[in-house]
C-alpha cells in the first residue's frame, strides 16, 4: 500500500517534467524515490509483488531511478569540472629567497 502511495508522488515522465516542478514538488518526488529505494531492499518479495501487480508503477519507478542516477552523474561531473577549474586558476608557487646567507664563496670549489 505504501509503495503505491509513494509511487503516486513520483513525477510523471521524470526525464522531461522534473525540471519544471516547483521546489516542494521536487522535494516530494525525491523523498518518495528515496523511501522506495529504502523499502525495496528491506521487503524484496512484497516489493516485487506490488511492482508485478502494477506495471505502470514499475515503469514510473524505473524511469525515476534512471533520471536520478543521471542527475547524480551530472552533478559529480560538474563538481570535478569545478575543482579542475579552481586548480587551474591557482597561481604557480613562487620560490622564496633563501633565509640564510652564506659567507663562504663556493664558486671555486671543485674546479682544479
Amino acid at each position: 500500500m505504501i509503495v503505491q502511495l509513494l509511487g503516486a508522488f513520483l513525477c510523471e515522465e521524470a526525464a522531461t517534467h522534473y525540471r519544471h516542478l516547483s521546489a516542494p514538488a521536487r522535494r516530494l518526488h525525491d523523498y518518495a524515490l528515496h523511501r522506495l529505494n529504502a523499502i525495496g531492499p528491506t521487503h524484496p518479495k512484497e516489493f516485487k509483488r506490488v511492482l508485478h501487480s502494477f506495471p505502470a508503477l514499475k515503469l514510473k519507478i524505473e524511469a525515476s531511478i534512471r533520471h536520478q542516477s543521471g542527475r547524480v552523474v551530472a552533478a559529480q561531473q560538474a563538481q570535478r569540472a569545478s575543482t579542475a577549474r579552481k586548480c587551474e586558476q591557482l597561481p604557480a608557487p613562487v620560490p622564496k629567497p633563501a633565509a640564510i646567507k652564506l659567507k663562504v664563496d663556493f664558486s671555486t670549489f671543485g674546479s682544479n
